[in-house]
């Protein structure tokens, strides 16, 4: 921790991420796919603005907290719905924004691969399955 390397490397790995993530975003615009995610935590809240996400990318964003249901991601105003809209949306890929949950929420959701639903997840690096 007390090398620039350390810091360095941390900087590219993060500008990695970001640029995958929007590379992803962008793919799925392109193709007419619509996104959405799972969750509203902090952690994916600084994520998105960092990357500049906007509603045009995500157009909402759901979560099993009634607290935060009917209210907006501070900076990108993404819209936190109740997880029963993903099943009047419809949408083709599902981005999982709380990671650490990810097997507790594809449980939930695993309804979407009926109409052919994906999930992904940004951390700890994109994938998508």
């Amino acid at each position: 921790m007390e090398t620039l390397d350390l810091y360095t490397g941390f900087q590219k790995k993060v500008e990695g991420r970001r640029d995958e993530f929007l590379r992803l975003l962008s793919q799925e615009k392109e193709a007419g796919r619509m996104v959405a995610a799972y969750g509203a935590p902090a952690k994916a809240n600084t994520f998105l603005n960092y990357c500049g996400v906007t509603t045009a990318q995500i157009p909402f964003t759901v979560d099993a907290s009634p607290h935060k249901q009917g209210k907006m991601l501070p900076g990108s105003h993404i819209p936190i719905l109740e997880p029963a809209h993903i099943y009047e949306a419809k949408p083709d890929l599902l981005i999982i924004m709380a990671w650490n949950l990810r097997t507790e929420i594809e449980a939930q959701m695993t309804r979407i691969r009926s109409w052919g639903g994906r999930f992904a997840v940004a951390f700890p690096e994109v994938t998508i399955w």
